[in-house]
């Protein structure tokens, strides 16, 4: 009696520690549900580039690469407010001078900077919304493989419940018979036999009562041990399913919050672009004012950048379908003397140089007219200038800078304006050299056309993106303009 009693009283406390195996596996599962959430923070991070930087104190610090433009708006910015405090600091008359338009052209420069780095912001946080949202779809497949799992799982639990429920009552029904037949209703019906056959027989019954206990007890304990497992896996499966769905629910933020700086990022562009184009007004106005009470007239800086590009291009075609001097059909051939090289009588003869180092050897493009209005480099805004500006009258004489032959001319209303490309042949380094003359008002020669060094090629004025009359001389060596200031001599 006291033997089945206890193992009665095991069952109920395997049912309690099935309850607290509940409890436990719950808060097993919210830990792990912070874990991941945690661990899934720290993977975007490593698994994005690194970005290598200078801080203020000039040391070079690794950053992630969307801290780095970060930190890059935040000097811009600062940049920016300093620039606006200087120019407040000037009077309406003392706007139209170089001090003024230097500064302004310097908050244009970060302005354009400040646009840069917002529309590497916003690719950042496209490319950063792709992968999440990538991320977020294999995700939602993981969570719905799992829920569906979850529903089997617990599908199956029900049905050990149930089948165990109905084992349970009947051997709650078992022990509760023995409880009130008492501990001496065994003895008792044995001693009570009538005879040897009833006592074998009595014997026999109680032998097969007491092995079907123990075969519902075995049972019992084999279907709460099931119930343990499938409730164990079916936390371990909730904890999966909850922790997935957090992460999920935190990416989806991160989408939305990225979203709505992309819509704030793009309000700002356009407003800045807003600003900017006043600025840019303004510099020009201001410039064009300062050139006539100066006249030191040079190019607008702030022209249409498609026009540009397209001048840009038209250029970079003529200059890549250059040949070299021995190929040219208008080249003394070499074969004159049996040498490749043409010799320095040829080279007076021949409309090119090749391979002299005398082709460098530059005369001034407007002569009697040396001061410089704009240099060759970059504008305080950043923009480049590719060339020398030379200011002087109207009508004064462009002449070629060496001989050689023209290989463009053209005829704009902006840009260049009217401007004359010549090829000169190549240095002793075997480096392509030509010359352009822009904004002149009118051309006297025509392409094909071979020139002398000092020849009249045109006549000065103020053509095309010209805030008045000036040359405006380019070198360009190999391609590549370069300052001409030390190849010219008078």
């Amino acid at each position: 009696m006291k033997p089945i009693i206890k193992k009665s009283i095991a069952i109920l406390i395997s049912m309690s520690m099935l309850s607290a195996t509940c409890v436990t596996a719950y808060a097993n599962e919210t830990t792990t549900a912070q874990t991941t959430t945690q661990q899934g923070t720290q993977a975007v991070t490593d698994t994005s580039g690194k970005a290598v930087v200078t801080n203020e104190k000039g040391e070079t610090v690794t950053q992630s690469p969307e801290a780095a433009l970060n930190q890059q708006k935040t000097d811009l910015e600062a940049k920016l407010k300093e620039s606006e405090e200087k120019l407040a600091k000037y009077q309406a008359d003392q706007k139209a001078t170089e001090e003024y338009i230097n500064s302004l052209d310097e908050k244009i420069g970060y302005m354009n900077q400040d646009l840069s780095v917002l529309d590497n912001q916003i690719s950042a946080a496209r490319e950063k919304i792709s992968g999440l949202k990538k991320e977020t779809k294999e995700l939602k497949k993981a969570i719905k493989v799992v829920k569906k799992e979850y529903n089997a799982q617990n599908k199956e639990l029900e049905k050990l419940n149930k089948s165990f429920q109905k084992t349970y009552n009947a051997y709650c029904m078992r022990m509760r018979a023995m409880y009130i037949s008492g501990s001496d209703s065994i003895l008792v019906a044995l001693l009570t036999s009538k005879d040897i056959s009833q006592l074998l027989s009595r014997y026999e019954m109680i032998k097969a009562v007491s092995k079907s206990d123990t075969a519902l007890l075995k049972e019992a304990k084999k279907k709460t041990k099931q119930i343990t497992e499938k409730s164990k896996k079916i936390s371990e499966q909730k904890a999966v399913l909850e922790s997935s769905k957090a992460v999920l629910d935190e990416k989806t933020a991160i989408i939305e919050k990225e979203r709505d700086g992309i819509e704030n990022k793009q309000a700002e562009i356009a407003q800045k672009k807003i600003i900017l184009a006043q600025d840019r007004a303004e510099s020009d106005s201001l410039l064009a004012e300062y050139a006539q009470k100066t006249q030191m007239y040079s190019e607008y800086k702030y022209e249409d950048e498609e026009l540009l590009k397209q001048v840009d291009n038209e250029i970079n075609s003529v200059l890549s379908g250059l040949k070299a001097p021995e190929e040219a059909t208008t080249a003394v051939k070499s074969e004159k003397d049996g040498n490749k090289h043409t010799t320095s009588a040829d080279s007076n003869t021949s409309p090119l140089y090749y391979n002299s180092a005398a082709v460098l050897n530059l005369t001034y493009p407007a002569p009697g007219h040396y001061s410089i209005s704009c240099g060759f480099g970059h504008y305080s805004s950043g923009k480049a200038h590719t060339g020398t500006d030379y200011p002087y009258p109207v009508g004064s004489k462009v002449v070629a800078a060496q001989k050689g032959i023209v290989i463009k001319t053209r005829e704009l209303n902006y840009s260049y304006g009217k401007y004359v490309m010549i090829y000169h042949g190549t240095d002793n380094l075997g480096r392509k050299i030509v010359t352009l003359y822009a904004h002149n008002s009118q051309l006297l020669v025509s392409t094909g056309q071979t020139v002398k060094k000092g020849q009249q090629i045109a006549r000065g004025g103020s053509t095309g993106n010209s805030t008045g009359p000036h040359c405006h001389f380019e070198l360009i060596i190999d391609g590549n303009k370069v300052n001409s200031g030390p190849y010219l001599s008078k």
